[in-house]
């Protein structure tokens, strides 16, 4: 029988493993550390065994228990702290060790004799004061209607977020504000039928998430002649500050979008939203995502670069030569691209596709250097034929988006 705590957190190595698990009255057994090897503790002058702390291993996300996913996110690395045998006077230790290594390596506990979880400090961001004006994280993974199963789609979105980012799952939902409907952990059943009860013009079902998470969405495909359904999460963008919630949020999007077979899917940073305290506003001075599949009417690709983007199989052969900047990987036979390491809001895109001026077209003020005349306007991130053509000539509304001139026959209205 054995006592097992796991550390999961940043990787550490064991010199740091070593300093983290001793204190006043412990040491390692023989004075040494052999790398890539356990560690045996001991304890007082009689040098009593204690407990025994195996090496680091690395771990994929999918290898992290729900239970640490919950409190943590993004670890790296696990450690196994164990009380061989049956020395209950030593599990005390252990566990204290445990937290200090925990502590070390930016990470938590899992008891799993208890299946209590233990993080020092807070698990939660402070959110922004009322009133306050905020950037944000607008999330978009467009599908086909064609053969679409929203209850499906929910429990692969759900499962999903567990693994990744537990922010996203609900905690009130419904069709309509304010949303009527209490999500009780455990219990997805009763969301999934709400959302099966779906009818013909029904926008959908959307939830209020947790922490940064303000808005998640699951549309219907009741449209007639829809071609497409758009599912949705909107974030406040300073948790992507920490890397590790940046990173969470990357994994999650490319998940999502490989699991439901997105058409195309966009993560976009967004200013000019309002706080309310318990919700986003919008006025009219914020920035909108141009509706791109409105009434399920796909229009093509979004005229402006994305932070994140996924190309499906309908355009990732056709739009991968055309990626010239930021990062592009391959999934199957979709595309994703990622525009830059740290979120960039749409004006800051823009910059990268915006050619150099040419010196004669600069004139000199003094000590103040170089200035333009004028402006370039920036060239287009793909060939325009893919890209939808946006107006918004009303400013009290969103933009409007007309097709563009080149569709993928499978989502053609």
């Amino acid at each position: 029988m054995s006592y097992d705590l796991y550390v999961y957190g940043d990787e550490a190595g064991p010199e740091a493993l070593q300093a983290a698990a001793l204190v006043t009255g412990l040491a390692v057994e023989d004075d040494g550390l052999a790398e890539g090897s356990p560690f045996v503790v001991v304890r007082g002058a009689r040098r009593r065994y204690s407990f025994t702390v195996e090496p680091p291993e690395r771990v994929e996300p999918e290898d992290v228990p729900d239970e640490i996913t919950a409190v943590l996110l993004g670890a790296t690395s696990q450690v196994l702290v164990r009380v061989e045998g049956s020395e209950a006077s030593e599990v005390p230790h252990a566990i204290r060790a445990a937290r200090r290594i925990a502590l070390a390596m930016r990470g938590a506990v899992h008891d799993v004799q208890t299946d209590e979880v233990h993080r020092r400090g807070s698990t939660r961001r402070a959110t922004p004061a009322r009133g306050a004006i905020v950037a944000t994280l607008a999330i978009n993974w467009w599908v086909r209607t064609e053969g679409l199963d929203l209850p499906s789609t929910a429990e692969t979105f759900f499962e999903l977020a567990r693994r990744h980012l537990p922010d996203a799952l609900p905690r009130r939902y419904g069709r309509t504000e304010p949303l009527q409907h209490r999500w009780e952990p455990g219990r997805a059943e009763a969301f999934l039928i709400h959302l099966d009860e779906d009818e013909p013009g029904d926008a959908g079902t959307s939830w209020t998430g947790s922490g940064p998470v303000a808005y998640g969405s699951i549309s219907s495909s009741g449209w007639e002649g829809a071609v497409v359904a758009s599912h949705g999460l909107t974030i406040l963008a300073d948790a992507l500050a920490d890397v590790r919630y940046r990173e969470a949020v990357v994994r999650f999007f490319t998940a999502v979008a490989s699991q439901v077979d997105a058409v195309y899917a966009s993560a976009s940073v967004l200013h000019g939203a309002e706080w309310s305290g318990r919700q986003l506003w919008y006025p009219v001075s914020a920035e909108y995502e141009p509706g791109l599949g409105r009434r399920g009417v796909w229009k093509g690709l979004p005229p402006t670069p994305k932070w994140l983007s996924w190309f499906g199989t309908d355009y990732a052969d056709e739009i991968g030569p055309h990626l010239s900047f930021g990062s592009v990987r391959r999934h199957d036979r979709s595309l994703f691209h990622r525009a830059a390491d740290e979120p960039t809001d749409q004006a800051d895109l823009a910059r990268l596709l915006t050619p150099p001026t040419p010196l004669g077209q600069r004139r000199w003020f003094g000590l103040r250097g170089p200035r333009q005349r004028s402006a370039p306007e920036s060239i287009p991130w793909l060939p325009v034929e893919y890209l939808a053509i946006t107006s918004r000539t009303d400013p009290t509304t969103y933009p409007i988006a007309e097709p563009a001139a080149t569709l993928p026959r499978t989502l053609q209205a």
